[in-house]
């Protein structure tokens, strides 16, 4: 039996995420979560937002966008289960929005949260890792691959049950 589920893609001549349905057997379950994953995305290519935030809300997760540094810093404060952070931004990179996180986290004493560095290059995981972050991934970052993430750093989040995606 086929089952159809929704791959995104860019239309490089509009720059628009679509949704493209297609027969593939080897569909994605989509596994229930025992609440919704607060992830925050930080991101400043509008392209890459859409894919993300899509890609997020059709696997369960309620996620907030910060487009630039400044308001991650101000954003990551609320309680997040996860945080994804591009390093590439305009006003400072990922990489000193993961060094002031952590130095927040050691001065008041708070929880650890989970730090995703996403990057379209891949020669930068050992900095990435040196920075503060706990993992690296190459965008974009598909559907598949980000529920792959969440599962493997929120395995707490996820329920027993599977259901496919349809």
């Amino acid at each position: 039996m086929q089952i159809n589920h929704i791959n995104f893609f860019c239309d490089k001549r509009s720059k628009n995420i679509v949704n493209k349905k297609s027969n593939n057997k080897n569909h994605l379950k989509k596994k229930t979560f025992i609440r919704p994953p607060k992830i925050l995305v930080i991101e400043d290519s509008l392209m890459i937002q859409k894919l993300n935030m899509m890609s997020l809300e059709s696997i369960g997760c309620n996620s907030k966008l910060a487009p630039n540094a400044t308001m991650a810093l101000e954003m990551f404060i609320d309680d997040y289960d996860l945080i994804l952070s591009d390093i590439g931004l305009p006003d400072k990179n990922g990489k000193e929005i993961a060094k002031a996180i952590r130095q927040y986290e050691k001065e008041a004493g708070c929880k650890r949260n989970i730090l995703i560095a996403l990057t379209s290059d891949s020669s930068e995981l050992q900095d990435c890792l040196t920075s503060g972050f706990d993992d690296f991934y190459v965008k974009p970052l598909l559907m598949e691959s980000m529920q792959e993430m969440l599962m493997r750093w929120l395995p707490h989040l996820v329920s027993s049950q599977q259901k496919p995606m349809t």
